[in-house]
């Protein structure tokens, strides 16, 4: 199998990092979200600056168009993303393009993060879904969607296995519908802290997942290292194997 590595160019002076990809009838969708290279020196310098790009390849990797998203409306009409949409993971679900985000606001010296599912229509962000946290927690980040048969599932935890299907408006408890163990956990490595980190698609006979392992440096206690991990969820067990490591830190981008 022959491997080729795709360069992403942005035009934009923020840094990029995070990105999402899937693939369609029309080719590949790639969505990556841009931040300040100094954190809370950009235009929102309350928070961190945040945009997100969508990239729009041919099947053999052509660009064919790239747009910054505009999160304007959802900013202003959803309180939860008053300050932007973080973390994106694009997926298609019902023959369209959505995007499952980690919405983030600030309220003096406290954050807070809230699971956001919206569609992408004409350039923009549309039809916002708020998801409260199944645990009432105040900040719910890298939950991973799954669509199967049109259903779309939402894995919310590895430690242990806590997937979710979203009918109705509603979330609900669904990890043995899907076929997975409820009971089944992925090993950390070295006692890392262990999140999603891409979209769970189907592979061979179960489920397969990018996920992230992050820890403590032993001198910076403050640095989180990400070791990017890929994993298979399989109806009754779980196996995981380790890809690549990298710190957590954002690449920068060329200039516009």
């Amino acid at each position: 199998m022959m491997v080729r590595m795709q360069e992403v160019h942005l035009p934009t002076s923020l840094a990029f990092c995070n990105p999402s990809i899937v693939a369609g009838e029309e080719g590949w969708w790639v969505l990556v979200r841009a931040l300040d290279p100094l954190p809370y020196h950009g235009t929102q310098q309350e928070c961190l600056s945040s945009e997100n790009w969508l990239l729009h390849y041919a099947d053999d990797f052509t660009l064919k168009s790239t747009r910054k998203l505009d999160d304007q409306k959802i900013r202003q009409t959803c309180p939860s993303a008053r300050n932007g949409l973080e973390d994106g993971r694009l997926f298609l679900w019902k023959g369209e393009l959505w995007g499952l985000f980690s919405g983030f606001r600030r309220e003096n010296e406290s954050f807070y993060n809230t699971m956001i599912l919206a569609r992408i229509r004409e350039g923009e962000w549309a039809d916002p879904v708020v998801l409260p946290s199944p645990h009432c927690h105040d900040r719910e980040k890298n939950w991973m969607p799954c669509v199967r048969e049109d259903e779309l599932y939402l894995f919310y935890s590895t430690q242990p296995l806590e997937v979710y299907v979203y009918s109705g408006g509603e979330l609900r408890p669904a990890a043995e519908k899907l076929g997975v163990n409820p009971k089944s956990r992925i090993a950390p490595i070295r006692g890392s802290l262990l999140s999603g980190s891409s979209q769970v698609i189907p592979w061979e006979d179960g489920w397969l997942a990018v996920t992230h392992h992050r820890r403590k440096a032993p001198l910076l206690k403050k640095l989180l290292m990400k070791h990017v991990t890929l994993v298979r969820f399989f109806p009754g067990h779980s196996l995981g194997r380790r890809l690549a490591c990298r710190d957590a830190s954002p690449q920068k981008s060329a200039p516009p």
